[in-house]
């Protein structure tokens, strides 16, 4: 789809997950992710970071926006501006517990998240679409989706148009959660069984076009049929799992008792 540009850390991640390695696919998909401000987000001292990435920034804005002559080297004023921004960063990781500012977070602080519930990363790539089960103390579960990228692309496709009409055709709608609960969901679910009870909560941390699907709507609407909404809890993460954006959902979203779908 046009609307959802490729990630080159989903393929990444595909990559490594070829190979076998499913922490290091979890570490790629979060340093393409990781930006500044989320970063600054995990930790617990804002105030110190703040005062030291703007004093950086102040000393770029000044030095930047003074007139140079032109006898002066801009090559060698750019090169010192770059080294003060990296003191300064490293004076930062010299404070106790942000030694990996950033730097990507290890697959070890990734899997604290799942302290909460264990959340599930799907992954869609031009080489293959997977789900990564991440689990608190135990190594995480690998899936192997049997849908395409150019499958995933039409579904979302179609449902993308279905939403955007003034009256959404219902028969439409369920067409397309049944396909994913089919393709996507489902083999999900089957490990979930074995892992953990009922009603417990899930996090879904969707990537690329899976982002365009309510996941915890997925499911065969057919009479008798237990929807996934009443199996689970279901709460969303918008990027790679992190323990202190689980913390803050769980503290400001308590976990609901019931779920109804309606026409």
């Amino acid at each position: 789809m046009k609307d959802f540009p490729t990630d080159i850390s989903v393929n990444a991640a595909s990559c490594a997950l070829r190979r076998g390695d499913v922490p290091r696919a979890l570490e790629l998909l979060e340093q393409g992710q990781a930006i500044l401000w989320t970063q600054i987000a995990r930790f617990r001292t804002p105030s110190m970071i703040f005062a030291l990435v703007t004093r950086a920034q102040r000393r770029w804005s000044r030095n930047l926006g003074t007139s140079v002559p032109p006898w002066i080297d801009r090559d060698g004023l750019l090169k010192g501006l770059v080294d003060d921004w990296n003191g300064v960063v490293e004076e930062l990781r010299t404070f106790d517990g942000f030694s990996r500012f950033l730097l990507p977070p290890l697959f070890s602080e990734l899997q604290e998240a799942a302290c909460e519930g264990l959340v599930i990363v799907l992954i869609a790539s031009r080489f293959s679409c997977d789900v990564i089960i991440v689990l608190h103390k135990q190594p995480p579960v690998h899936i192997q989706l049997e849908i395409t990228l150019e499958q995933l692309s039409q579904l979302a496709e179609t449902h993308q148009g279905n939403i955007s009409l003034r009256r959404p055709h219902y028969r439409v709608f369920v067409d397309v959660l049944g396909e994913l609960w089919r393709k996507c969901i489902s083999p999900v679910v089957a490990e979930l069984e074995k892992i953990i009870t009922k009603r417990s909560r899930i996090w879904w941390c969707p990537t690329a076009l899976f982002t365009a699907f309510p996941l915890h709507a997925a499911a065969e609407y057919r009479e008798g049929e237990i929807l996934l909404l009443r199996r689970y809890i279901s709460s969303y993460t918008e990027a790679t799992p992190r323990p202190s954006r689980h913390l803050y959902y769980r503290h400001h979203f308590p976990s609901p008792s019931t779920f109804e779908f309606t026409r």
